[in-house]
């Protein structure tokens, strides 16, 4: 090689080295900007998603006190209202349970209304009314005993005094004497927190370091949500102070019945839940990276070495030596392929060229020969066919004998050589076959076909109406039906011919109708409704301007295929009537 050559040799391979780490260096820089993009994008909405499931949390926990409030006070009204319920409350607690039963009877038949009070009686309904309410607890100002009822036993017992029930959320209220507006009593009613943690969990999915505190202004802590589980033990002397700095991310309600809530989680929880969404974009980036430099030197590594090989060739192809070809030994470079195969084929051309006349007269010779063993007599055909049909009229099969007679003719019409026929004898054609997928489907195929005589003679092209029927049989009929129709009628009015394929098959929706006639206006096929297109083509061109085709949708239910022809004064070319 020349000094030329390896100066120019080490020029290009000087060139695609800066051109890889140009590529290189935008690539990254476009990477690293979309990551931090991403990134930031990704933490905002993880920011957004955990401060939108604190405050849910949070109102859902004040929305389940407020329920549960709205409860205990309307319960503690119905308890001691009208006021001589307070009476028979006392009484419970005084008489034992047989005794009790006996003063309400008594009470129920002194007064004139339709029910009497009854403890347990109450506490039952109360209970069977509030599922999510597990015991009720009633206890008097002048009693040493109180009342507890639970959803095992509703009727309720006595007990020496109110209990909290362990693993429950218990409220309290004032049972007040509307008479003297004052207080007789306390009500207490355990709420199951089961139906509140699940919505909690539902709304957090997976960020178990959000918590939840519920306490009254008396500092009584009322719930503690923690790690998937409700409590109420008391884990700090100010919650609102605790939880509502800087440190954390929360959201607080206070209510007018004295419960404050708030739900919240620590900011270094936030930032590694945002972290944990990002880790994995950071790392296919990097991946990325990584994989884009690999990648771009070993593609200019190849195109070098490509390039070197293919000048080689080509040196050898400018000393007159037309029997080599180029060729590329690196499969990678796939634009270089294309050029080597577009000179491989400049190259091939004249021994191509002498090869192909040589080849042509082989394959004429062939395609001949298949020709003549394919070729069958049709008269050895329908001879066959005659026979068969002789035979059964002979044993009275006279269906079979119609139906042969019907596929003869068809044989013999698709066989002709003519290229016209009128348009008597194309419905003639149709109705055969019509009939033949008549004797196939028995009982669920019924036609019509009708043709005013004055346009019996009208001439067009063969095998004009069969495709348009045929396309009934293929797209449009319901074999499970046993009231298919289809009905190809013809007549004259207005100076014009007007021939109609009418079904009530399945028809074809306004959208595909406006296609189908945009594709007939403008010739193009595309692949399908081929059949349709043809039809459309040959009657185009055997009637010109005079044909006009129209998709419409049929009275039957179908589809509604209009042809018309405009007719001449007097004979035409084309039309003969």
């Amino acid at each position: 090689m020349t000094k030329r050559g390896t100066d120019m040799k080490g020029q290009k391979r000087l060139v695609m080295r800066r051109l890889m780490r140009i590529y290189s260096y935008i690539m990254i820089v476009v990477i690293v900007l979309f990551s931090i993009i991403v990134c930031v994008t990704s933490m905002s909405q993880k920011y957004k998603e955990i401060n939108n499931d604190v405050e849910r949390v949070a109102y859902r926990t004040k929305q389940f006190f407020s329920d549960s409030d709205q409860i205990i006070s309307r319960t503690a009204r119905e308890l001691v209202n009208p006021p001589e319920q307070i009476d028979s409350l006392m009484k419970y607690f005084q008489l034992d349970n047989a005794g009790y039963l006996a003063y309400s009877l008594k009470k129920f038949n002194q007064t004139n209304r339709d029910t009497q009070f009854y403890l347990p009686n109450f506490s039952t309904q109360i209970l069977l009314n509030y599922q999510d309410v597990y015991g009720i607890g009633i206890s008097l100002d002048n009693e040493t005993e109180a009342f507890y009822a639970t959803q095992e036993k509703k009727d309720g017992t006595k007990r020496k005094k109110l209990a909290t029930t362990t693993g429950k959320i218990q409220l309290a209220k004032r049972l007040i004497d509307s008479d003297t507006s004052s207080s007789v009593g306390v009500m207490t009613m355990d709420f199951n927190p089961e139906y509140l943690l699940n919505d909690i969990e539902t709304i957090l999915g997976d960020h178990r370091d959000v918590e939840i505190i519920a306490f009254k202004e008396n500092d009584n802590t009322l719930l503690q949500y923690a790690n998937g589980k409700i409590t109420t033990e008391k884990r700090v002397s100010d919650p609102f102070g605790t939880y509502t700095n800087d440190n954390y991310l929360s959201h607080s309600y206070s209510s007018t019945y004295g419960v404050t809530t708030i739900a919240y989680v620590p900011r270094t929880a936030v930032v590694t839940y945002a972290f944990r969404s990002i880790w994995l974009v950071l790392l296919i980036n990097l991946a990325l990276i990584i994989i884009l430099i690999v990648t771009l030197r070993m593609t200019f590594d190849d195109y070098v070495e490509t390039l070197g090989h293919i000048n080689a060739e080509l040196n050898k192809i400018a000393k007159d030596d037309m029997s080599g070809r180029l060729d590329v030994p690196n499969k990678r470079v796939g634009e270089l392929i294309e050029i080597t195969d577009n000179v491989n084929m400049m190259l091939d051309r004249i021994e191509k060229n002498i090869k192909d006349i040589y080849q042509l007269e082989i394959e004429q010779k062939n395609a001949h020969m298949k020709a003549l063993q394919a070729q069958i007599n049709p008269h050895f055909l329908y001879n066959t066919l005659e026979y068969i049909r002789m035979y059964a009229v002979n044993i009275d099969a006279d269906e079979l004998a119609d139906v042969v007679y019907a596929f003869a003719s068809l044989l013999r019409n698709n066989i002709s050589s003519e290229k016209t026929t009128t348009l008597e004898q194309e419905l003639a054609f149709c109705e055969k076959y019509v009939y033949l997928y008549q004797m196939r489907y028995p009982d669920r195929i019924a036609y019509s076909f009708t043709i005013e005589e004055s346009l019996t003679r009208l001439e067009l092209p063969k095998f004009s109406l069969q495709p348009l029927v045929e396309n009934y049989f293929v797209h449009g009929i319901d074999y499970k039906r046993k009231d298919n129709a289809i009905r190809l009628s013809a007549y004259r009015t207005d100076g014009a011919a007007y021939i109609l394929v009418e079904d009530n098959g399945k028809g074809v929706a306004e959208e595909e109708r406006q296609r189908l006639t945009r594709m007939l206006e403008q010739n193009d096929i595309n692949g399908q409704s081929i059949g349709l297109t043809n039809v459309n083509e040959r009657l185009k061109a055997f009637f010109g301007d005079a044909y006009s085709m129209a998709l419409s949708a049929s009275k039957l239910g179908g589809l509604l295929i209009t042809i018309r022809i405009i007719l001449p004064d007097s004979p035409g070319t084309h039309n003969q009537l």
